[in-house]
């Protein structure tokens, strides 16, 4: 898709691939070359700042290929005025030599004279550039190196120029010829295909046993369509590309040069087709008549080798043959070396498929059926035939068949006792009888006798006529028709017309072969078969059309008018048209017919149609045509502007300045020469003016072209105000070391002014001044310049660069809970030279002019010098000292376990729901409950490191029995939590009752509100005295931690 989407982009810009096929290889031929206009209107383009672009010239491209690098030189010998450029290019980019109708890359030497002298590269000139008056087509050599091309491109005002070009210098341009063979194929059919392979290794061998040279590589083989394409073959070859084809194949060393070009050719044999080729288009041998009922069929070898006359029969076997016989039943024989009698049917054919076979393994074919076609027909034939001939003419035999069978009488023969060709004399008889019968058919079966009746009668009354004086331009159908009418004599014969060879012609093609043959003879006959009471008459038309001596010129030069001032047009007068011919055509004693003034509008052509005769002749010439063409000056208007030179009194003078001074179309419609060397400084006058001349020429006609002047003015010497460098000097550039930005943008600031007020220019952009600013304060210097003047000055900018507050900024702060971080800068040096400003992330400003206090947050603090604004802003991020992570709370009889985690040092307190301390801080996390604490509702907090505090508040501390004697009387009979103060155990709450035996089985498992109370039974039946285990949890939410009560019971029901 890509290939695809590349080529349509090359093809819309204007882009031809492959263009090095086009052009001539000097190492192949270098001498009596010639110019094309082939690339009449493509443009050359020279050397940038050297001259004008050419186009509109015959034009011959040529290249060499660099072996060895060095110096390049060349000579170009010419017949006629030639110019030329020089361009060293790689072979991709002369494979893509033009775009759009022009070099899409400028030469590196270009010429342009008016001598036509010896031109090329010589080793003793330094030019590389010529385009004035003096020019002598002499240039500065060029340095290439191996693989590059140098390509000379050549041209002129006149196509019938001749050059040769001969290389020198150093460089090697041209490898050794290749050695040369040649290998032909022709063993495959048009099925199979020659594999490139097997070609490439067939090549290989050959160059092995032909030169002795047993280096070659495969892979460095290429097939190519044309001993100059690009475009390599890499397919097998097929026979869908035609049945003969041609390839050359070059064969490169490992440096990658050419060494061997051998040319291939393939051929591809089609099968038979095997009807067409045994019968050999003989329809009578496979269609044949028999009076016989029966066909004999004698064997294969037979059928082959004496009824089909095949030359070598072993290349073919019969398999079988099929039919259908006299009773309509298909038949096949199987066997068809032997020999068969088969029925014909009365009256009607026999058709034999017989499959026939190649044996021939060189043969293109397998296997088909031929139709063999056997029909009983008995010839049946007239009493009698009659014919009407005159005496002395030949008793013929193909003549009397013709009377007997007009349809036809192919493989019928005449039996007479009457010489074929004998002479009928009638003496005094009137008509003669001669008996016949015929021979026919494939078994000689002949007909009965019949009687040929011949009658004697006359010729027709036809004369012979001619056509003559008359001339060939004026000859016309009538004058034919007048002959015809001279040699009716009066009559209405139907004629036949005849070569003298004997070939016929259409009376409709008689006008055509007369004219077209201007003199001969045309036999004319009026055949008895087509004629009533005559014999076979016959006589001439002979022919002589007269034809002016005067050889028809083509391509006579066009008549161009002199050079016509702009809106006259031109008149060419009929006077002036025939003294032209005359002189083309190299004759004075002509007249003319079709020539007349002509009358056309500025540089408009017309082409006219002529005759010519000669003054001692009648007949005119043939048509001849003469091209008129106006040629008017350019119109091209003055000069809109006058132009600057450089300070070194230079100016480039091309195409576009052109363009902009005397109109878009000055150098597309018109050529140019432009009288001035853009490398030649230029002589001003005491005005500080000088003029360069400009030539427009007419296209068509070098000669007619009008002169343009171009005023160039002096550029003058730069002049600024004495106060400039002081103004400068006070714009220092000041700026924080951070915003080099500001620096920038003043220094653009300072530049545009600068610009503005005294016009002028840095030399430097302000990137590279800025880089230049490597001290704290300094300054730099700047070179400037007018654009408009020649010179330039040196100014001073100053700068100064002010350092950042350097107060210290903490990026991190952690605080303890329930306390506030404290940034204080007064601790600082030089803190007061500073304004501060501190910012949570959210918005709000911290209220503080040196010392602020912080909670946990991201916070963006600003420093700001007081006396040059300077500032920096840091980020400080105050966070909460790490927390320990509560765990587990398990509640038991006497205290409260608390389980937590944390890195560092933990601590523990207990407090009741007022807040007091009731445990104090401790390391250990067992909390024993006071026995005078009557208040059952508490708050755990953990200290991680003395700093960062979790709570968990509202635990319930219930009074756990742990012992009960349920046996009735009415003490102790229930297990029932209480409050601490002896109150109900807790009915609010929602809590998981599991009791488990002192196996650790669990028996009990209940939930819900006030479940906390066990009667010591299970299932309705006493469980056994002893020690039994208990865990009480409240019921929350997933995943929130809850307190744990544990403990034991002791069951004991018989108290002593």
């Amino acid at each position: 898709m890509k290939k695809i989407f590349y080529i349509f982009l090359l093809m819309i810009s204007g882009f031809v691939w492959g263009q090095i096929a086009d052009f001539n290889n000097l190492c192949i031929n270098n001498s009596n070359l010639s110019l094309d206009n082939t690339y009449y209107d493509f443009k050359f383009k020279t050397p940038i700042g050297c001259s004008q672009d050419q186009n509109s010239s015959y034009k011959s491209i040529n290249y060499y290929k660099v072996v060895t690098g060095g110096s390049f030189e060349f000579v170009l010998r010419s017949s006629k005025l030639v110019n030329f450029h020089v361009w060293i290019l790689s072979e991709t980019e002369l494979s893509s030599f033009f775009l759009n109708k022009e070099s899409r890359y400028n030469a590196v030497r270009s010429s342009y004279t008016v001598n036509n002298n010896e031109k090329g590269l010589f080793n003793t000139i330094t030019d590389e550039c010529e385009f004035y008056g003096a020019a002598d087509g002499k240039l500065k050599p060029i340095d290439v190196a191996a693989g590059q091309y140098v390509v000379i491109g050549v041209l002129g005002a006149d196509i019938n120029t001749n050059f040769t070009i001969s290389s020198g210098g150093t460089a090697t341009v041209c490898e050794p010829e290749p050695e040369r063979g040649t290998l032909d194929y022709n063993n495959k059919c048009v099925s199979d295909p020659y594999k490139l392979a097997d070609v490439k290794n067939d090549i290989k061998a050959n160059i092995a046993s032909q030169f002795a040279d047993n280096t070659i590589d495969v892979n460095k083989i290429k097939l190519f369509v044309t001993e100059t394409s690009i475009s390599e073959k890499t397919s097998d070859i097929v026979s869908a590309d035609g049945p003969n084809q041609t390839y050359y194949a070059k064969v490169y060393d490992d440096l990658g040069r050419l060494k061997y070009i051998y040319k291939l050719t393939f051929y591809f044999r089609a099968p038979h087709n095997f009807n067409s080729f045994f019968f050999n288009g003989n329809s009578e041998l496979r269609n044949f008549n028999t009076c016989s009922t029966v066909f004999k069929w004698k064997g294969k070898r037979w059928y082959l080798y004496e009824y089909l006359n095949l030359a070598d029969v072993s290349d073919y076997d019969i398999l079988y043959i099929k039919y259908v016989d006299k009773n309509g039943v298909n038949q096949r024989i199987d066997d068809p070396e032997n020999s068969y009698d088969i029925d014909i049917p009365i009256g009607g054919t026999l058709i034999l498929e017989i499959l026939v076979k190649s044996v021939n393994p060189l043969k293109c074919d397998n296997q088909s059926f031929i139709n063999q076609s056997i029909t009983n027909n008995t010839l049946t034939l007239n009493d009698e035939y009659s014919m009407n001939v005159c005496e002395g003419s030949v008793f013929n035999y193909d003549e009397v068949l013709r009377t007997m069978f007009p349809a036809g009488y192919s493989g019928y023969e005449l039996i007479t006792s009457r010489a074929n060709n004998s002479i009928l004399n009638f003496g005094t008889e009137t008509e003669l009888v001669i008996p016949v019968k015929v021979k026919y058919g494939l078994d000689d079966c002949i007909t009965r006798e019949v009687n040929i009746r011949i009658k004697k009668t006359s010729p027709a009354n036809i004369a012979n006529a001619e056509i003559k004086n008359i001339c060939l331009d004026d000859f016309s159908q009538a004058d034919v028709n007048n002959a015809i009418t001279t040699i009716q004599n009066g009559n209405l014969y139907q004629l036949k017309y005849y070569q003298t060879n004997g070939t016929s012609i259409a009376f409709a093609d008689l006008f055509t072969y007369i004219k077209t043959t201007k003199q001969g003879k045309i036999i004319v006959k009026a055949l008895a078969s087509e004629n009533t009471a005559i014999c076979d008459t016959e006589v001439e038309l002979t022919f002589n059309l007269g034809v002016s001596s005067f050889v028809k010129v083509d391509n006579i030069p066009t008549l161009n008018s002199t050079c016509a001032e702009v809106g006259t047009g031109y008149i060419f007068t009929k006077t002036e048209i025939e003294t032209y011919l005359k002189s083309k055509l190299g004759r004075a004693d002509i007249t003319f017919e079709g020539v007349g003034n002509e009358t056309l509008a500025d540089n408009a052509s017309t082409t006219i149609r002529f005759k010519v005769k000669l003054n001692s002749e009648s007949c005119w010439s043939e048509e001849m045509i003469l091209k008129l063409q106006v040629i008017t000056k350019p119109n091209v208007i003055n000069a809109s502007r006058e132009l600057q030179a450089d300070c070194d009194n230079l100016i480039i003078i091309n195409e576009s300045i052109l363009k902009d001074l005397f109109g878009v179309n000055s150098t597309t419609i018109y050529d140019y020469e432009i009288l001035h060397n853009n490398s030649t400084p230029l002589i001003f006058d005491t005005n500080g003016k000088t003029e360069i001349k400009v030539i427009f020429k007419n296209k068509l006609a070098g000669t007619c072209f009008v002169e343009k002047t171009i005023i160039v003015n002096k550029k003058p010497t730069l002049i600024t105000p004495p106060s400039l460098n002081a103004d400068i000097e006070a714009k220092k550039i000041v700026y924080c070391e951070d915003n080099i930005d500001a620096a920038k943008t003043q220094l653009t600031t300072l530049l545009n002014y600068i610009k503005s007020t005294y016009n002028l220019e840095a030399r430097i952009t302000v990137e590279e001044i800025f880089n230049q600013f490597i001290d704290d304060e300094n300054f730099v210097e700047v070179v400037f310049y007018n654009p408009n003047s020649c010179g330039e000055i040196k100014l001073k900018i100053g700068y100064k660069k002010n350092g950042l507050p350097n107060i210290i900024v903490p990026a991190k702060g952690l605080i303890c809970t329930d306390t506030l971080f404290e940034l204080d800068f007064t601790t600082q040096t030089d803190y007061a030279n500073y304004n501060y400003s501190v910012e949570k992330a959210d918005g709000t400003r911290i209220i503080g002019i040196d010392n602020f206090h912080l909670d946990a947050g991201t916070y963006k603090v600003t420093i700001e010098d007081k006396i040059t604004l300077c500032s920096v802003v840091k980020t400080l991020v105050v966070e909460n000292s790490p927390e320990p992570i509560l765990e587990k709370i398990t509640v038991n009889e006497k205290s409260i376990i608390v389980t937590a985690k944390g890195s560092g040092k933990l601590e523990y307190a207990l407090f009741d729901e007022t807040g007091n301390i009731v445990v104090a801080w401790q390391t250990n996390n067992e909390l024993i409950i006071p026995e005078n604490i009557t208040n059952n509702n508490f708050t755990v907090k953990v200290r991680l490191n003395n700093c960062g505090v979790v709570t968990y508040t509202n635990i319930i501390y219930l009074a756990l029995p742990s012992f009960i004697s349920p046996n009735n009387d009415g003490k102790n009979d229930f297990w029932q939590a209480m409050t601490k103060n002896g109150k109900v155990n807790d009915t609010t709450n929602s809590y998981r009752l599991i009791i488990f035996d002192r196996y650790g089985k669990q028996f009990l498992n209940k939930e819900g509100i006030d479940i906390i109370k066990w009667d010591g039974m299970h299932l309705g039946k006493p469980v056994a005295d002893g020690t039994y285990w208990y865990l009480l949890e409240p019921i929350g939410e997933s995943g929130v931690l809850q307190v744990k009560y544990t403990g034991s019971i002791v069951v004991k029901r018989k108290i002593n």
